[in-house]
Formats: C-alpha cells, sequence, structure tokens
C-alpha cells in the first residue's frame, strides 16, 4: 500500500507572516511547496530563479517561527550529494480581521503572487487541453451588485468553502491511500473582487 501522501494546504497566513511573504520569491516558493513537496532544483525551475536564491528563501521559511516549511526527505541526488526535499507547513487561512491590519504593500504583494499563479495555471490548462477534460470541472462568473456587508457575506461564504473544500481533499487523500488510485491535480480558485467600472471616470467605490 502507497504512503499517504502529503496534502497540499495554505499555511496560516497571520500578521506576521504576511509581512516575511513580502518577499515575491519568498511568497511563491511557500505556494509551491503548498502543492506538494519538491526540492530546490525543482522550484528554481518552475521559478526562474537560480537554486542558490531558492535555497537562501527556503532558510528564512523554515527559520520562521512558527516555521512554515520543513525538510521531510534527505535523499542520493542522481549526480551525487545530497537533494533535500521540502513542504509547506500545514496551517489555516488568515481571518479577514487580520488581513485588515496587514500594510498595503504586503497585501498587494500577495494577491498578485496567487492571481499570477492562478492565471498561468488556467491558461496552461486550457493550452494542454486539461479544462474541460474531466466532466465535472467548475467554472462560474458571477457578476453582483452588493452592499458592504454583501461582500462580507460573500467573504464568509468563501471561507467556509475553503474549509470544505480541504476537507474533500483530505478524505481523498484518504482513499487513495486505500486503492491505490493515482491522484489528479485539480486547481481551486475562489475569489471575489470590485470590478472596475466600464466608464473610468465612475469613482470605483
Amino acid at each position: 500500500m502507497p504512503d499517504l501522501p502529503a496534502i497540499a494546504s495554505i499555511p496560516e497566513l497571520t500578521i506576521e507572516v504576511h509581512k516575511l511573504l513580502q518577499h515575491p520569491l519568498r511568497h511563491e516558493i511557500l505556494l509551491r511547496l503548498g502543492d506538494g513537496p519538491a526540492t530546490p532544483g525543482q522550484l528554481a525551475k518552475v521559478t526562474g530563479k537560480s537554486e542558490r536564491q531558492v535555497y537562501d528563501q527556503i532558510n528564512v521559511l523554515k527559520s520562521a517561527t512558527p516555521a512554515l516549511v520543513e525538510l521531510v526527505e534527505k535523499r542520493r541526488g542522481p549526480r551525487g550529494g545530497w537533494e533535500h526535499i521540502y513542504k509547506a507547513v500545514e496551517r489555516r487561512l488568515i481571518n479577514a480581521e487580520e488581513w485588515e491590519q496587514l500594510p498595503a504593500v504586503v497585501k498587494a504583494t500577495s494577491e498578485t503572487t496567487i492571481t499570477r499563479m492562478l492565471h498561468e495555471e488556467m491558461v496552461r490548462s486550457l493550452e494542454d487541453g486539461c479544462f474541460y477534460l474531466d466532466p465535472d470541472h467548475v467554472l462560474i462568473r458571477f457578476p453582483m451588485w452588493l452592499d458592504r456587508e454583501g461582500i462580507r457575506e460573500v467573504d464568509r461564504i468563501f471561507s467556509r468553502a475553503f474549509n470544505e473544500v480541504a476537507d474533500v481533499e483530505r478524505t481523498s487523500a484518504e482513499r487513495r491511500h486505500a486503492s491505490g488510485e493515482a491522484p489528479i491535480r485539480v486547481i481551486a480558485g475562489l475569489t471575489s473582487f470590485v470590478a472596475a467600472p466600464v466608464d473610468r471616470s465612475v469613482p470605483r467605490y
């Protein structure tokens, strides 16, 4: 029976952690390690940075309090020497109150990194013919006109949805552990945002 695979999750994005993640490469490394374990070499390829740059930022994330990544395996590399495999430490999402206390530059760095990665993943899936491969894929666009309380309620609904989806992932991992079924990598994106006005002369908010 195969070992139970690591379950991807989003680390606990507290105010202190978000400040640490102002560094774009550090933020991207943490998000990618949330997808699953990887070596600095593998991360260097997907981020376009040098292996030394990646390794330095992994050390920062590993030395944080609490640690955001951890070493899960050390094995012989194909060219000799050792390969170090890291993964993100499982925690929770930041809540709305903590998010509101973050500096604007920290919010912008976080949202830019996640949006870029999500866009790249969607484009690649479409180009490779994977996006519509499974009949149970989901794509919903739902423009709305809301008041401030409505926006807050959507945020609460999406936060609950994230927790439910995380539970589905854990249950799926348990079933795969029992059956030996190969995992299928699926990206779920939950977002709501204030739309830019059609008429740019109209105030955004």
